[in-house]
């Protein structure tokens, strides 16, 4: 039995380029089997006032991936219809009705993404941390939170310590957070850098967080532990660590401590 979902867009207001869109209409998806066969969307565009680039886009609902076909479309239009809880700073997108066989719908997503620019979470800090590379000088006090993260462990730790050793060379006056434990380790011991960690006791297995800032590298970064705190299934925790076990010769960051716990 097929039944139908409806969806409403109605608007998409692209605040940093001062446009905004009245989307018309409902776009009707039919799903069968736990797929999404068919869309047909529309929209209206003000061509006096809009800039932006018209492009295809694909549009991602749920399992299912599906490109329109029938007419290009405003440039992230269709991720604003899926895209409505943690990114909707500059957009807004109404779900007028959903007739779908779901008990419910969730999400996690990155936070920093902005889609009216096409411009992914990644792409949002990296862009940032360009801007700092291109005007830090040793007069410079820069903080900086997780560089490397969203995408490859390989290539974020190896982002994070080349945007570290560049900002030494200059002597700016620089707080870097980071997971990755690895830089630790892999920065050249004369470097003038001093390590600080939050401390982590552990006690017969168990992770205790006195949330207190001691000196040197931490020892692991308590990634399974932690998703086992909060409450992930207990075969999927085993399953990740067995997984550790598997990988921690050849993958940076996956090992285990003297405490059996991952690095």
């Amino acid at each position: 039995m097929t039944s139908p979902l409806l969806i409403k867009c109605q608007q998409a207001l692209m605040a940093p380029k001062g446009y905004s869109a009245e989307l018309d209409g409902w776009r009707a998806l039919c799903h069968e089997d736990q797929a999404i066969s068919t869309l047909q969307a529309r929209y209206q565009q003000d061509t006096a006032n809009a800039k932006l680039r018209i492009v295809r886009k694909k549009l991602q609902v749920g399992w299912c991936v599906e490109v329109p076909q029938a007419s290009p479309v405003l440039d992230a239009t269709f991720q604003l219809i899926q895209t409505t809880t943690k990114s909707l700073r500059y957009r807004t997108a109404a779900l007028d009705q959903l007739n779908l066989d779901l008990n419910h719908a969730v999400e996690q997503v990155g936070a920093s993404d902005d889609l009216a620019s096409d411009r992914s979470t990644f792409m949002v800090e990296m862009q940032e941390t360009a801007t700092i590379l291109h005007q830090a000088t040793s007069r410079s006090l820069v903080l900086m939170d997780e560089v490397g993260r969203g995408t490859s462990v390989q290539d974020g730790l190896a982002i994070a310590q080349a945007v570290v050793e560049d900002l030494l060379t200059r002597h700016t006056r620089l707080l870097f957070a980071t997971h990755f434990t690895e830089l630790g380790r892999s920065m050249a011991p004369s470097s003038p850098v001093a390590y600080h960690h939050m401390q982590v006791v552990v006690d017969g297995g168990s992770l205790v967080f006195s949330h207190r800032v001691v000196p040197g590298v931490a020892s692991a970064s308590y990634g399974i532990e932690v998703a086992a705190l909060a409450g992930c299934p207990a075969h999927v925790v085993d399953r990740a660590k067995a997984l550790v076990s598997q990988q921690q010769q050849s993958t940076v960051g996956l090992r285990q401590d003297e405490n059996g716990l991952t690095i």
